[in-house]
């Protein structure tokens, strides 16, 4: 799972947050100045593990398989093709989660990671 800075930044904007429908097992930050990346495993209330409701605080950090279910079951294959011709060479994700992310973004709201903001 990428919790890296980088990671952090490219999921901190509305198309992505306004996905999210906290689960147990779901990784996100906290918007505290740190970004720290965090699991809601770690979240334990004496009864259980909690979900975190939607909150300023807190961002979503979505896995690789939370992101090809976001896509709506487009073929694996097809996906990685698309992302190699249309982000070859000047896009170089360092995780699987960045890659996806980026075809997502790209499919679903046209827009392309220049590292620091999507556009």
């Amino acid at each position: 799972m990428d919790t890296s800075k980088e990671y952090i930044k490219m999921c901190d904007c509305p198309e992505i947050q306004e996905e999210w429908e906290s689960k147990v097992g779901d990784f996100y930050f906290v918007r505290d100045g740190l970004f720290r990346p965090m699991s809601t495993v770690d979240v334990y209330d004496g009864g259980g593990y909690a979900v975190l409701p939607r909150d300023a605080n807190y961002g979503w950090l979505p896995r690789q398989d939370q992101i090809q279910e976001m896509l709506g079951g487009y073929p694996i294959l097809y996906c990685l093709r698309m992302l190699y011709m249309e982000f070859h060479p000047e896009f170089e994700p360092d995780s699987f989660e960045q890659l996806w992310l980026a075809f997502y973004m790209h499919d679903k709201h046209k827009k392309k990671w220049d590292d620091k903001r999507w556009k």
